[in-house]
């Protein structure tokens, strides 16, 4: 943009006040001088065709910034008059190739101060041939805070070979670190220490800037870069190595995440460990992460299926699951331990891709590898189950689990329910329901969104009463829920209207008053005579 038309604030209606003082060109400048002598002294040189030496126009630069600062009233009419003087000092000096300088620009470049978006345009005015002139530039930019203005600079100065200084290459570094931009803080420092001719180098204050905006945005070149300037003088604390970990657990890097976990200073625990189980994993090194899995039960924790996770999403295919078990029969023909939670991932595994044999099958193999199954070993076959639909298997797996003595959890039940829902014959769903509470489990909304569903497909009036308890126990029935009741199973397209009449609203909103310790889920033969469902046989 250019400065020499239109005001710095060309889009302010400038609104009149009556107590707004006229315009005071009496301001001293620094060398005692008011800017309108200044100015009157100037006139007469240029009268008497006289050329004014460069003191004479530095001096009226500063005493405009002095004016323009020492302003009382925002929005007066003396708003601006600092700039018009100053850019016509400057103008006139330039036209009459005078050289005004560093110290010139310097006294310009106040005006930064209020209008700071007119830094890049004093590049106009800037001589290739004075570095001064950048350095002040520079100095404005760091202290606007303007991260683009900065790095403009620094290329600018790089471009002509003007080595910046080093706090200004400090303030990029910081300013781009604070607005998320690691790779522009790396990029800085090293093109500063690279193309230095007396090799400069960035202070550790700035490397442990880009280590921690590195950390935080997974940026690994940044966090190993930054990490190898500052590892021997600077002690980080564990938030700042736990993102670092994430970042070698993110990119595949079990090297460097093990050089991590040695500067942990308490001992490594489950979230330590997990990071350098998802850098195996990602690196295709999963019996490697198998024996994290050891090594975090060894450190007194208990490896969850959310352990596992990292494991199971390379897992994805029949191929790969297949080369994982074979690790484990080698670890197992090797004397190596082997946590239970490893065969869970594989079962897990073979869930997903809905492969009820497979998963069956690593399940059955738990006792050749040497393992006791927990409960979440059978609850993922459970939910093979549901998937295939297949209810025999399911009370194959309910009578196992009883054989090992093992308690039920909340989400046992909640696969049972889910599996008896996917037969004709759904009795058992609420037997399993009314166990389930009675063992002290709260059944989710979705299992209670499950049964009002089967019930209203299969015009089972039970519907009423589940979805009372539901109320009861503090859930609230979506409006997806309420459609599918209003449409009589039926779903109903976008935008369009229920089937059923407004006759029937009061009847399907009635609200059963009965507690839920006394529903009652018994059905009904046809003579009348209750019935209470149970397992099946």
């Amino acid at each position: 943009m250019s400065t020499a038309a239109g005001t710095p604030r060309s889009g302010r209606v400038n609104v009149p006040n009556r107590r707004a003082p006229l315009p005071k060109l009496g301001r001293k400048a620094p060398n005692g001088e008011s800017l309108s002598h200044l100015l009157n002294r100037l006139s007469q040189l240029r009268a008497d065709s006289r050329r004014p030496r460069p003191e004479a126009y530095i001096a009226i630069l500063q005493a405009a910034g002095d004016f323009s600062l020492s302003r009382t009233v925002q929005g007066d009419e003396s708003d601006n008059l600092g700039w018009h003087v100053a850019q016509a000092a400057w103008e006139d000096a330039k036209a009459g190739q005078v050289d005004l300088g560093e110290e010139g620009m310097e006294a310009l470049l106040r005006f930064t101060v209020m209008y700071p978006h007119l830094l890049q345009s004093f590049l106009l005015y800037t001589d290739s041939t004075i570095p001064g002139s950048y350095h002040a530039l520079a100095r404005a930019a760091a202290s606007s805070g303007n991260l683009e203005h900065i790095i403009y600079l620094i290329s600018s100065m790089f471009a002509k070979n003007i080595p910046p200084p080093l706090y200004i290459v400090k303030s990029a570094i910081r300013l781009a670190c604070e607005w998320g931009c690691p790779r522009l803080a790396l990029e800085i420092a090293e093109k500063v220490e690279k193309e230095s001719a007396t090799g400069v180098r960035v202070d550790q204050s700035a490397w442990t800037d880009i280590l921690i905006a590195s950390a935080d945005s997974h940026f690994l070149s940044g966090v190993e870069t930054a990490w190898n300037r500052v590892k021997n003088s600077y002690t980080p604390d564990e938030g700042l190595l736990l993102s670092m970990l994430n970042a070698a657990g993110r990119w595949g890097r079990p090297d460097f995440a093990s050089t991590i976990l040695e500067a942990l200073p308490v001992s490594p625990q489950e979230q330590h460990l997990a990071p350098l189980l998802e850098a195996f994993c990602n690196a295709g090194e999963v019996p490697n992460a198998f024996h994290v899995l050891v090594s975090i039960r060894e450190a007194g924790i208990t490896p969850t299926m959310a352990s596992v996770q990292p494991i199971v999403a390379v897992l994805s295919s029949v191929d790969l699951i297949d080369q994982a078990f074979y690790a484990l029969e080698d670890m197992q023909n090797e004397g190596q331990p082997i946590d239970i939670s490893a065969l869970n991932a594989l079962i897990d595994a073979s869930s997903r891709l809905g492969d009820l044999q497979r998963a069956r099958a690593t399940q059955m193999a738990a006792a050749d590898l040497g393992l006791i199954p927990n409960i979440d070993t059978f609850n993922l076959v459970l939910a093979c189950c549901i998937s295939a639909r297949h209810r025999p298997l399911g009370d194959t797996i309910l009578n196992e689990i009883n054989g090992l003595s093992l308690p039920l959890n909340a989400t046992t039940y909640q696969h049972m329910i889910s599996l008896c829902l996917t037969q004709s014959k759904y009795e058992d769903a609420f037997y399993y329901l009314e166990k389930a509470k009675s063992d002290g489990f709260k059944p989710s909304y979705s299992t209670y969104d499950a049964l009002v569903r089967k019930c209203v497909t299969a015009k089972d009036s039970r519907w009423r009463l589940v979805l009372d308890e539901m109320k009861i126990l503090g859930y609230r029935p979506t409006n997806e829920l309420h459609e599918f009741i209003n449409n009589d199973g039926r779903s109903q397209p976008r935008g369009g209207k229920a089937h059923s009449s407004q006759k029937d609203e009061p009847r399907r909103a009635a609200r059963v008053t009965r507690p839920a310790s006394q529903v009652s889920y018994a059905s009904r033969d046809r003579s009348g005579k209750a019935t209470t469902p149970g397992p099946a046989a």
